[in-house]
């Protein structure tokens, strides 16, 4: 390689996996929910990752039919510790979401700037690392909801990253697993494998024994860790996380509980004149208009109790149905009684 290296062996997907199953994850997320953004603004650090990734998506983009185009590419330095030009250039571009390839710290900066300059898009749609990380989180604090990450992740139906989230929650507690953590302990995972089928050190001996790699009881999607002619493991995905039917029942029931919670009494008079940390997008016209506001909010709860039943029977495509009928009842009252950006 340029680099000076013999033997390449990779366990993660290619910029052009990370994109295919991006661009998928996107068209089902707008499927289910009803909406979708028609404009981009596409931001992405000018690393070797981030221009790979540039480089692809105009080549895999028309493939899959997204319903958005990119009106601007703002590329930008991973180490610049000011990116307030960059967010002034994407807000002016007038796309309704961001779409970004970037790294931890200027994720962070990238949030606080979207901040500072009240620029709130439809959506932020992340393809790499940063908006998933604890220091993102903890940093930003609620700041950090929101952005969708469509990154490379671990199985949690699989029993070795079960092992692993337990020994990360015992030896490392308030640190959550993720990507960087699990594919750090994979390429572990295949070195130890290779030296133990080996047995030796040495490095055509190595090699060789990684060409012959067979992992299956492993934590990334996909079916284990082989390895093709080129040295990719071209069998690891940057997929959806399995269907977890406690996990739905719990969200199911978190949002039935909030639409049975008697919210409308948050909007008494006045708070359509609240700032608090972000000036409100509430329509006067809610307030004025009880008896519609009053028909699309027991519309809301009828399809968030629906949806608490269905959960209940772990019907898949039953689950996905309902959810889309809750999204539109949720956007009824938003296209209606808020305001656009």
């Amino acid at each position: 390689t340029e680099q000076g290296y013999k033997f390449v062996f990779r366990n993660f997907p290619t910029a052009g996996t990370i994109l295919a199953n991006a661009f998928e994850q996107q068209n089902a997320i707008f499927k289910q929910v009803g909406d979708a953004p028609k404009t981009v603004v596409f931001m992405h650090v000018n690393d070797t990752f981030g221009t790979a990734m540039a480089g692809g998506i105009g080549k895999l983009m028309p493939k899959f039919n997204v319903p958005y185009k990119v009106v601007e590419t703002i590329p930008y330095d991973p180490r610049a510790r000011d990116l307030s030009v960059e967010i002034s250039k994407a807000k002016a571009s007038g796309a309704e979401a961001l779409l970004c390839v970037s790294r931890l710290n200027d994720a962070i900066l990238l949030t606080r700037e979207m901040i500072k300059q009240r620029w709130t898009p439809k959506a932020v749609m992340s393809m790499g690392p940063g908006w998933y990380e604890d220091q993102y989180l903890k940093t930003l604090g609620k700041y950090s909801d929101g952005p969708l990450t469509f990154s490379p992740w671990y199985d949690p139906k699989k029993k070795l990253s079960q092992t692993l989230v337990a020994a990360m929650a015992k030896s490392f507690p308030g640190v959550n697993l993720n990507t960087n953590h699990v594919f750090t302990f994979e390429a572990l995972l295949v070195a130890a494998d290779a030296y133990k089928r080996a047995g030796s050190s040495d490095p055509k001996a190595l090699a060789e024994a990684i060409r012959k790699t067979n992992i299956a009881d492993n934590s990334s999607m996909g079916p284990g860790i082989m390895f093709n002619a080129k040295g990719q493991n071209d069998k690891v995905v940057d997929g959806s996380v399995p269907f977890n039917k406690e996990q739905v029942q719990a969200a199911a029931n978190l949002i039935a509980a909030t639409a049975n919670s008697g919210m409308g009494a948050l909007y008494g008079p006045g708070t359509d004149e609240g700032t608090g940390w972000h000036e409100t997008r509430l329509k006067p016209e809610f307030f004025k208009e009880q008896a519609e506001v009053g028909k699309i909010a027991r519309n809301f709860t009828m399809q968030a109790n629906e949806l608490q039943k269905v959960a209940a029977t772990g019907d898949q495509a039953a689950i996905k149905a309902q959810f889309g009928e809750l999204g539109k009842a949720c956007k009824s009252c938003h296209d209606k009684y808020r305001e656009e950006e």
